[in-house]
């Protein structure tokens, strides 16, 4: 699982190790080139059945930093799954965010597309 945020990365990383559950790579925000090619690298070394998870805000950016991790997935032939970033998530009854605007939501929407995220 990647996670763009150090504190939800540090909660993870904390229940991870004491449950040898998953292993949580932080992205520190939009991923640069060499973090895509080490990603790449790690998605090759890991157990081809192992689901590939992002974690982010579910935002524009959160979603252009999933797609950014989608086609690193692609070319390693993987598929990337988003947690927690669904839309009962960003448009709940107790929302905990400003609302998206339209052009933010029509954003969101291509990117979902494009990676097969409905």
């Amino acid at each position: 699982m990647t996670v763009k945020n150090l504190t939800t990365f540090h909660e993870l990383a904390r229940d991870s190790l004491a449950a040898q559950q998953i292993i949580v790579l932080y992205t520190g925000g939009m991923p640069s080139p060499s973090f895509k090619r080490a990603y790449r690298i790690f998605l090759d070394a890991v157990d081809r059945d192992a689901p590939v998870f992002q974690w982010g805000d579910a935002d524009t950016g959160g979603f252009r930093i999933a797609g950014h991790l989608a086609q690193c997935c692609v070319q390693a032939e993987r598929t990337l799954h988003l947690h927690e970033m669904a839309p009962a998530v960003m448009l709940g009854e107790r929302p905990f965010r400003k609302p998206l605007a339209v052009a933010e939501l029509k954003s969101i929407e291509k990117i979902c597309l494009r990676n097969g995220w409905e």
